[in-house]
């Protein structure tokens, strides 16, 4: 996957970068480690810390990532994901691989902390959750971090 481009070493320290809350949303806090920069845009990876979030919000609404590839390593706390049917609860240490263009939701009064890899040949992002997909969503508030492929 990466052959083909110019990579670089990076070693990025705790010290290097600071936590951020300049995302697209204000409850995640995002540090960049230094991936995106080493791989020429390649791969993205951002460190992510959930502060506060309002339970009355609904977390982050449904969306999806237009990624290739991406996987979630929780470094702290724990989370509950929910990938189609199966309902799992992410703890720290716990690695998993989500599919391509997974539409997700987030809605935790935890504070978990995660790192997100992404790889793409297109630009990675975050959009709203088509409508047609909604219906088949309904969030719940509580301790949460739900995932549904569509």
């Amino acid at each position: 996957m990466l052959d083909s481009v110019k990579t670089k070493f990076s070693h990025v320290r705790p010290g290097d970068t600071v936590f951020k809350g300049e995302g697209l949303r204000d409850f995640f806090h995002d540090r960049d480690p230094g991936i995106k920069e080493a791989t020429n845009g390649r791969v993205v990876s951002h460190l992510v810390k959930a502060t506060d979030i309002p339970p009355e919000t609904g977390g982050t609404g449904w969306h999806f990532h237009a990624a290739d590839f991406q996987i979630v390593i929780m470094t702290k706390d724990w989370a509950r994901f929910m990938y189609e049917d199966q309902d799992t609860l992410v703890a720290a240490g716990d690695v998993v691989r989500i599919n391509a263009r997974a539409s997700c939701i987030a809605s935790t009064t935890t504070r978990p902390a995660w790192s997100i890899w992404k790889s793409s040949a297109r630009p990675t992002s975050a959009r709203s959750m088509p409508k047609a997909l909604a219906r088949f969503h309904h969030p719940r508030p509580g301790n949460s971090l739900r995932c549904r492929a569509p």
